[in-house]
């Protein structure tokens, strides 16, 4: 399947709930989505930059969430709910993250003093796993359910096989990464919950699930990465080449929109965006991870 960009047009005066959508992958998408004329509520731990959607900035709707507590997610979707004028929910976008923890063999063998189970950080775990399954519960409720919604909704809202539910996973969730422990399970966990759901989700409550796994970024997320890299004095393209910011925006812009995106998982790669075959035809992924892991060893990249 192709995953070229898509013509965000249908987006326009649709409701979007994007949760870390204040900055990094997040804040890209929101404003291409703001460009496109729907209303946005980002549900994050901090508001956005002042101005970063110009013009469009009356269409944003900004809602205090940390997304470990459940209530102020409640909160983020009926807020999301109330500020778009049709008063229902079209599209979920689910990009709060964060990465914190080392590799579990690096906090091993660097306690000589015995294991202290206390020292460890489960932040990430709560943030990119338990956060994900609380907006995903509260998306399928609240996606599903058009008769939620006031009298005064647009007529066309009824048909709900529009619907959007998308997943931040990542490559990390498909390939081995030696760095970093808690943050590769979380996008593991991720897959499984996407695996768990997209054909219920879409054949009982409409909603179709879809799931972006993105290569490296530069965002703030990978920030220690891009440190590391300069004062190396690795230059991109020699060791690592990133995928574009651009090309991530793309492909949630098509989960979005295209009717025809139903349970597929989306590979954002420094060469494009594909779909992985994350099923039984495709090996559940194993013939794309096959040409992916190729591809970067081809371009001298560091996969482990």
């Amino acid at each position: 399947m192709s995953f070229d960009p898509a013509n965000l047009d249908p987006i326009a005066d649709e409701s979007v709930l994007i949760t870390g959508g204040s900055s990094g992958l997040g804040l890209a998408t929101a404003r291409a989505f703001v460009a496109s004329g729907a209303y946005v509520t980002i549900a994050d731990i901090q508001p956005p930059p002042e101005n970063a959607f110009g013009d469009g900035q009356h269409r944003v709707n900004f809602s205090l969430c940390g997304v470990t507590d459940s209530a102020s997610q409640t909160e983020a979707f009926k807020a999301a709910i109330k500020f778009a004028p049709s008063h229902i929910l079209d599209v979920v976008a689910l990009f709060a993250a964060v990465d914190d923890s080392p590799n579990l063999v690096d906090l091993g063998s660097s306690n000589g003093n015995g294991p202290n189970l206390d020292s460890l950080s489960i932040k990430c775990l709560d943030v990119n796993l338990k956060g994900i399954y609380y907006s995903t519960y509260l998306a399928l409720h609240y996606l599903q359910q058009p008769e939620l919604a006031p009298s005064s909704q647009t007529s066309g809202s009824g048909n709900r096989s529009t619907k959007s539910l998308i997943l931040l996973s990542s490559l990390g969730g498909y390939l081995d990464d030696s760095h970093d422990s808690i943050y590769s399970a979380t996008k593991y966990g991720i897959r499984g919950l996407f695996r768990s759901i997209r054909l219920r989700s879409y054949n009982e409550l409409h909603v179709r699930c879809n799931l972006i796994a993105p290569w490296v970024i530069r965002t703030p997320l990978t920030v220690p990465l891009q440190d590391f890299m300069d004062k190396s004095g690795m230059p991109e393209g020699k060791g690592l080449t990133f995928a574009t910011v651009d090309a991530v925006v793309d492909a949630v812009g098509r989960c979005a929109v295209d009717e025809n995106v139903v349970g597929r998982s989306i590979a954002v790669m420094p060469e494009g965006n594909f779909d992985l075959g994350d099923d039984e035809e495709g090996l559940w992924a194993g013939a794309a991870l096959k040409k992916i892991v190729q591809a970067r060893k081809d371009a001298g990249n560091v996969i482990v």
